[in-house]
């Protein structure tokens, strides 16, 4: 089962989403952070990637306004594409603090194969509370290892806060574990259930898709096959991926 689990989340993301909260979404917090005041009064000057980035974070807040100013002369979108301007752009605002800027670098470094410098800017951004970064050191760090069969617990520390975050891929993550009995050598599904419902809220695919397998076959103590179904269908009508994996699954059958 642990195969299973390490085969699951081993997949690198970079994400561009809001995903940047102290303590939740929608929250104003971001705004207290070092180096988010040099990016809010760059942006209200013109400043592009400043507007990017500002966009980026206050789409949490359901700020769209911003991301429809960005795009309304479509010369933003080409400066935008410039790598080395962009690069530039987030070297500033990382060196100010910015930990959105911090992450985004480091995913930047991390495709150059400069992985010492990635992890010195997550670890920046993780420890102002980056949920982001912290998912992608703590995946860099398993990576890192020997035995890909075991989870390393800085690994898990890491997960664990991005989870608490409600970052969908480290509840994912967490569920899994729960799943496959990382922590405690045997499985519990009902904490599987607790994280893997939280991800499926925010329309996670694979979440929705374990948490059918897990009603379905009453792994947590009860058989629900209307539950299970509501998943399975809600699977397949969001990837065709799954529509595959659901062709041989009883439940769907009914």
């Amino acid at each position: 089962m642990l195969k299973f689990a390490v085969a699951l989340v081993c997949t690198l993301v970079f994400s561009l989403s809001a995903a940047d909260k102290l303590p939740k979404y929608g929250t104003k917090a971001w705004t207290k952070l070092p180096g988010a005041s040099d990016v809010i009064q760059d942006a209200q000057k013109g400043d592009v990637f400043a507007k990017y980035l500002l966009a980026s974070v206050a789409e949490s807040e359901g700020k769209t306004f911003l991301i429809k100013e960005l795009f309304r002369d479509p010369r933003n979108y080409d400066i935008l594409k410039n790598d080395e301007l962009m690069f530039q752009a987030l070297q500033k605002y990382a060196e100010k603090g910015f930990y959105h800027a911090q992450d985004m670098l480091a995913g930047k470094y991390y495709t150059m194969q400069m992985t010492d410098i990635s992890m010195a800017l997550w670890k920046k951004a993780a420890a102002q509370g980056c949920p982001v970064s912290q998912y992608n050191l703590g995946l860099t760090i398993y990576n890192q290892q020997n035995d890909k069969e075991k989870i390393p617990p800085e690994t898990i520390r890491l997960w664990q806060a991005a989870a608490d975050q409600e970052y969908v891929p480290a509840l994912k993550n967490m569920g899994i574990f729960w799943m496959t009995g990382v922590f405690n050598g045997k499985p519990d599904f009902n904490k599987a259930v607790f994280y893997l419902e939280k991800a499926a809220r925010q329309k996670h695919v694979q979440a929705m898709f374990l948490l059918g397998e897990i009603y379905e076959k009453g792994l947590n103590g009860k058989v629900d096959k209307d539950l299970a179904i509501k998943y399975y269908k809600a699977v397949a009508d969001m990837h065709p991926f799954w529509q595959e994996q659901l062709k041989n699954n009883n439940a769907t059958a009914k």
